[in-house]
């Protein structure tokens, strides 16, 4: 008996269309569409084949993901303590970002979302 763990990041699916969903303020949907960081379901499903297909010994554990997520898997695996220090720093980041309806797995983002946070002096 062969058990794979797959441990996709964030998939874009058509589920916000059926949901209850947030709108931004021009009336269009507020989902992940626009985002890089975000991968497609189709792709998302070939990795988890080619991971089920591979050789026991070196896919029994299948991360799928986009940079910057994949390397905040990474660090949370294998780096727990250090890494949530460095959240409590890019969480708060992040939530500027998404108060600004940026793109949340862009690092560029949160930048621009601390930049104008301190210049408004927040």
């Amino acid at each position: 008996l062969r058990v794979d763990l797959a441990c996709p990041g964030p998939v874009r699916t058509g589920i916000a269309g059926s949901s209850f969903y947030v709108r931004d303020n021009d009336g269009g949907e507020n989902d992940d569409d626009g985002d890089a960081a975000v991968m497609s379901a189709e792709r998302c499903a070939r990795l988890m084949i080619c991971g089920m297909v591979g050789p026991e010994w070196l896919f029994r554990e299948t991360w799928m993901a986009k940079q910057p997520v994949l390397t905040f898997m990474f660090l949370g695996q294998y780096f727990p303590t250090m890494t949530s220090g460095l959240m409590n720093v890019l969480g708060d980041l992040r939530v500027k970002a998404w108060e600004q309806k940026l793109p949340l797995y862009k690092v560029s983002s949160w930048i621009k979302a601390s930049r104008s946070a301190g210049a408004s002096g927040k």
